[in-house]
């Protein structure tokens, strides 16, 4: 008995899904080799944020803070980057949630410049995104004293060339982005955005990492189980991975 055409088509094209999923596996295999070439063989997360959105606050203290709680974080350089959303336009920069964010976004800046190591700038930030709410400017000093950064400093840095030229370095990184971000907060691991998969963070550093170099962190129940982590990697994330390299190959 002949085949339908529609039987066929329907046959021809799972084919074709095939060899594009295959093509798309091969690219990602091929760009995540290629991008494990980082110092320390530490994985590169991005976090691509703006001072004051509510999903980037959460973010940073419910899915960052953690990491550099459970040790996880000396297996990452950990890059944040506070611009977001925000757009120059003739009359200057304009932030997705005003003034305030803007000057908020440059106090981020001018601490991850003035601290350097990420253990020492990342708890102010996580103090300050931590009192989020209507007065959570008034809380930067105390969050400054508590990570040992120099809170005059700081506010100088912000108001000054310094804080100008640091925005500026913040807008580019984020222009850089391919593909361009959607959304805040855009999160990466070695340059792979996670979409809006950024939540399971740790499931993609330690997928990320040499196998014989995941620590004790990355085998608990909220991260791979057992000792096949590639195998629980695809079972947990594989259409994603999918998706992901779609996007850089073709957004």
């Amino acid at each position: 008995m002949p085949r339908s055409p529609s039987v066929m088509a329907f046959k021809s094209t799972n084919v074709t899904r095939m060899l594009m999923i295959a093509a798309i596996c091969f690219y990602v295999q091929s760009r995540h080799v290629n991008t494990q070439r980082v110092p320390k063989d530490k994985v590169v997360v991005g976090f691509y944020e703006e001072s004051l959105c509510p999903y980037c606050a959460q973010f940073t203290t419910k899915v960052a803070a953690p990491l550099f709680e459970n040790g996880l974080s000396d297996y990452i350089d950990f890059e944040l980057i506070p611009y977001g959303n925000a757009k120059n336009t003739s009359e200057g920069l304009v932030c997705q949630h005003g003034e305030a964010e803007c000057r908020l976004n440059r106090v981020f800046a001018c601490a991850i410049d003035q601290a350097k190591q990420q253990e020492d700038w990342f708890p102010f930030i996580a103090c300050v995104e931590g009192k989020f709410g209507p007065d959570i400017e008034d809380g930067v000093e105390s969050c400054a004293d508590a990570a040992g950064l120099d809170y005059p400093d700081l506010t100088d840095c912000a108001t000054g060339e310094k804080g100008d030229a640091l925005e500026r370095a913040a807008a580019d990184a984020t222009d850089a982005l391919v593909p361009r971000h959607q959304y805040v907060p855009w999160v990466t691991v070695n340059g792979i955005p996670l979409l809006d998969d950024y939540a399971n963070l740790k499931t993609y550093i330690c997928v990320a990492l040499q196998e014989n170099s995941r620590p004790d962190v990355c085998f608990e129940s909220s991260a791979l189980r057992g000792s096949n982590a590639d195998k629980s990697y695809r079972s947990i994330s594989w259409l994603k991975r999918v998706e992901m390299a779609l996007l850089s190959a073709f957004g």
